[in-house]
């Protein structure tokens, strides 16, 4: 998931003119906006609090912390590259002999002063030392995409937590309705001497019980809202929910298909482009061992005879690649490490998207059973025990345990949804496919 961030630019008005219009306007709107009233503000606040899986990703990978951090290094190797263009430069030399000793050589009579520039043939070193830098900015590159991928996960998985705490909080507030209009119930009937006190303590209980679980759902959106936002560098959230259907799972692919996606998910591509930018590295550490000609040529000036004479030195280095053979063997040591490591991590890497898909497959399974076969008898059930209890055929007990099953079948139903969802956000992850 390639991000390129965007900056926007904010123009300044340029004269008194513009201003005055724009706080004529701007006193315009907030008369409107006190005419529309409080109803209409609320709405329009409702109307802007949701917010949605592909919103938050984007905030994230707009505003998250680390973004920055990417874009300072990515200049960073941006100017190395630009200064592995820079070869060396000429040196401009000033030679004075022959001055400022005794008899004949006494003061400048005698002087010889050459004026003379020297260079090194560099040949393909430039391109070499390019080369080089721009295979570590491709390597940053891949860095960053996986980054960008793991943001992006982590904004799903506290997305999809944040949305399931919604869910559980829908059904326990449905059941504790139900737990406070079976309390009136009982209680009219414990009044009306047709049930034990006993039964009115229970429903108390449940509907003590069923306060507290909502209670503390509510903390937990709280926090869930928190960690969302701080995904995109804000301490302070500026929405009320999320909006999503947990219980709609993702199409899955066939294993073979994921499998086929790894050979260009971002973490194999970073050993691949390793490898190539060590490749520049080798070739570098080579180019920078070979001997080239260094050239000093100019104009030599006899003071005592005022004659000029052309002066031209060439001179070769010793040696060869031998200089540089330690480096060359640690860059070739390291890229057989990396050699060894991709494959290591494609065993790992097909290993754990096999489990992922296992378990994804697994999480399906059971959403599909409760969802066409448990929670419809659980609730034809407890329609079933609820009438009965009315009409004084069924007990309390038995009508209070099917209640409990039916909640607990429900939030089993959205913990099994999280699961599902939060593995195909890794597999995902992965195999580099857009969140």
């Amino acid at each position: 998931m390639p991000f390129t961030p965007h900056f926007h630019a904010h123009k300044k008005p340029i004269n008194d003119r513009f201003l005055s219009v724009f706080s004529g306007l701007r006193h315009f709107l907030q008369f409107c906006l006190v005419a529309i009233g409080a109803f209409g503000i609320t709405a329009l606040a409702q109307a802007q609090s949701e917010l949605t899986l592909p919103e938050a990703i984007e905030k994230s990978l707009s505003m998250h912390p680390e973004i920055a951090v990417m874009q300072y290094r990515a200049k960073g190797l941006q100017g190395q590259i630009e200064q592995a263009a820079v070869g060396a430069t000429p040196e401009l030399m000033l030679t004075i002999e022959d001055a400022l000793g005794s008899g004949n050589y006494e003061a400048l009579d005698s002087a010889q002063t050459t004026l003379s520039i020297s260079w090194v043939l560099q040949g393909n070193l430039i391109d070499d030392r390019i080369k080089a830098a721009q295979g570590k900015a491709t390597v940053l590159d891949i860095e960053n995409r996986i980054r960008q991928f793991d943001i992006a996960a982590q904004t799903g998985r506290e997305f999809v937590q944040l949305l399931a705490l919604q869910e559980r909080l829908n059904v326990e507030t449905r059941s504790l309705n139900n737990a406070r209009k079976a309390l009136k119930d009982i209680s009219r009937k414990v009044d009306a001497g047709r049930l034990p006190v006993s039964d009115r303590l229970r429903a108390e209980v449940n509907v003590q019980n069923r306060e507290l679980a909502l209670e503390d759902i509510e903390h937990e959106i709280l926090s869930a809202q928190r960690l969302l936002a701080a995904q995109w560098g804000e301490t302070n959230f500026r929405f009320n929910r999320v909006s999503g259907a947990l219980t709609k799972l993702p199409q899955i692919q066939s294993f073979s298909s994921l499998e086929d996606q790894l050979k260009n998910s971002p973490e194999t591509q970073w050993f691949l482009t390793q490898e190539r930018a060590l490749d520049a590295e080798i070739a570098l550490a080579k180019s920078e061992a070979r001997r080239r000609l260094q050239f000093n040529t100019g104009v030599r000036h006899y003071q005592e005879s005022d004659d000029f004479g052309a002066v031209l030195t060439m001179s070769l280095p010793l040696g060869g690649e031998k200089r540089n053979r330690g480096k060359i063997a640690s860059f070739t040591a390291d890229q057989n490490r990396i050699q060894s490591e991709a494959t290591a991590n494609q065993v790992v890497l097909r290993a754990k998207l096999f489990s992922l898909h296992q378990e994804l497959l697994h999480s399906q399974h059971i959403v599909q059973t409760l969802e066409n076969k448990i929670l419809p008898k659980l609730k034809a059930a407890e329609k079933e025990l609820r009438d009965g209890f009315q009409l004084g055929k069924y007990s309390y007990s038995e009508w209070s345990i099917v209640q409990n099953e039916l909640v607990e079948a429900n939030l089993r139903l959205i913990e099994t949804s999280v699961v599902a969802h939060l593995n195909a956000i890794e597999i995902e992850r992965l195999t580099g496919q857009s969140l």
